[in-house]
């Protein structure tokens, strides 16, 4: 069954819906191709049973996106963010929202909400 995805997302295993064998033959291929890969993924390395991952990110996407947020061991998503981009993760977290008395919020407050730590950078990153 073909996949409809572009192109550079199928080069870097990230497309929606691709299966797991997908990104394995993807990553593979980097491999064999000795392509580089974007910093953001860091290296391809094996795990104990042989499967193909990457150290970095697993997927990417709108940087802001919250979803399985709750699912994340930390340093999760936003931790790493504001590591990479310190501006853009206080703009994420405080600044992006704004409530009916004119006071800024962002996802912080909706982290807050779900209880979810992302105010300080954990200690055992």
């Amino acid at each position: 069954m073909q996949r409809d995805a572009p192109q550079a997302l199928r080069l870097s295993g990230i497309a929606p819906g691709i299966d797991i064998s997908l990104t394995q033959d993807l990553l593979q291929l980097a491999i064999d191709l000795d392509v580089p890969v974007p910093e953001i993924y860091g290296e391809i390395k094996r795990d104990e049973t042989g499967a193909l991952y990457t150290t970095g990110e697993q997927r990417t996407g709108c940087s802001m996106c919250g979803f399985g947020i709750q699912l994340e061991k930390r340093p999760h998503r936003f931790d790493r963010l504001r590591e990479r981009n310190p501006k853009e993760w206080d703009f994420w977290m405080n600044k992006c929202c704004v409530d009916e008395k004119g006071n800024r919020f962002g996802w912080g407050a909706v982290l807050d909400y779900i209880g979810i730590e992302w105010r300080d950078m954990p200690k055992n990153k």
